[in-house]
């Protein structure tokens, strides 16, 4: 399986997990090209800041909210990528929270103002490839893993993402 899943104990307890990452996701503050407002996540206390029911990204909002005195407005929909960003290129929101693969992709395909800048209070979380624990699992986690190690070392994973996504996602985000 490969969907930027990232470890956590519960999931290594189940799994087998590829050696190395062969994806850096992260999270971005997405808003309307041209603001100059928003540069971190303090700048979103007092705006408004549309979010997915249930989503990772909300999730880590809302418990943001409740350390914080709830400085930031949330409003819900239902993770529905064309309406997010068509309300922040409308000015009905300011931003959101996503990643920049599909901020990027968005933002190209309709031809909206869009920008970002990494969410700098929440960390990079390295992505890997999953195999079932079993025999099987055991013998492709092998194979991928010799694969991987040799993309990685010869610079074809990071030529892939880059041709793919425009960046270089097979490192960890420079932040600033």
């Amino acid at each position: 399986m490969a969907s930027q899943i990232s470890k956590n104990a519960e999931r290594e307890k189940k799994y087998l997990f590829a050696d190395n990452p062969y994806f850096y996701g992260y999270s971005v503050i997405a808003f309307k090209k041209g603001r100059t407002d928003i540069q971190n996540t303090k700048d979103l206390h007092g705006k408004t800041v549309t979010a997915g029911v249930g989503s990772y990204n909300t999730t880590w909002l809302e418990e943001y909210n409740r350390r914080n005195g709830n400085p930031i407005k949330v409003q819900y929909n239902d993770g529905n990528a064309a309406v997010f960003f068509k309300d922040i290129a409308d000015g009905r929101v300011d931003a959101t929270l996503t990643d920049p693969v599909t901020t990027d992709t968005y933002a190209k395909e309709n031809n909206l103002p869009l920008d970002w800048v990494v969410l700098d209070e929440q960390d990079t979380a390295p992505a890997y490839f999953l195999f079932a624990n079993n025999k099987n699992g055991q013998k492709y986690k092998e194979l991928v893993d010799k694969a991987l190690q040799e993309i990685i070392a010869d610079g074809t994973l990071s030529r892939i993402s880059i041709k793919w996504f425009g960046k270089d996602y097979s490192v960890p985000p420079v932040k600033k």
